[in-house]
């Protein structure tokens, strides 16, 4: 009697660790896919947007940016600044001078359709998204705002 006690109690321990060791090796496998999707969203999240240019050529008066790729990039020497009211500029990486005009997002039919763009900077590109709180319920257009004169070059 003693010896099957023992051998039906061995045989629940051995149950009850594989049971244990399955547990924790699925709540392992949840963790690391967590971790891989909250990897994939950051990645997704600074990863410019591409666009489809409005414009066959940015203005005249506009130095240290060009279109490419379906992307406004600054020239080598120049960078993107995010300004303190939210739009962007472009100026001389190295300081001073080299501004030539601001940069916004706009939603098209903003006054029908409802929502806001905004406008995400790298060093050397930008682009618009839909506003988080309240996205654009159309496009979003990338504007050049060069002394007083609008112009939308991009659509997203």
């Amino acid at each position: 009697m003693k010896r099957i006690s023992a051998m039906i109690l061995v045989a629940l321990i051995t149950v009850l660790a594989a049971f244990f060791n399955f547990a924790q090796k699925g709540k392992n496998q949840n963790s690391a896919a967590s971790e891989t999707n909250a990897n994939k969203l950051r990645i997704e999240q600074t990863q410019m947007v591409k666009g489809r240019p409005l414009v066959k050529k940015l203005p005249n008066e506009l130095e240290g940016v060009f279109i490419k790729d379906g992307m406004i990039r600054a020239k080598s020497g120049y960078k993107f600044f995010t300004e303190a009211d939210g739009s962007a500029s472009v100026r001389l990486a190295k300081g001073g001078g080299g501004l030539q005009g601001t940069w916004v997002c706009a939603c098209v039919n903003a006054d029908k359709v409802g929502g806001q763009c905004t406008i995400t900077t790298t060093d050397d590109t930008a682009s618009c998204v839909k506003a988080k709180d309240n996205p654009c319920g159309r496009e979003c257009n990338l504007v050049i705002s060069i002394k007083g004169t609008q112009k939308a070059v991009m659509a997203y």
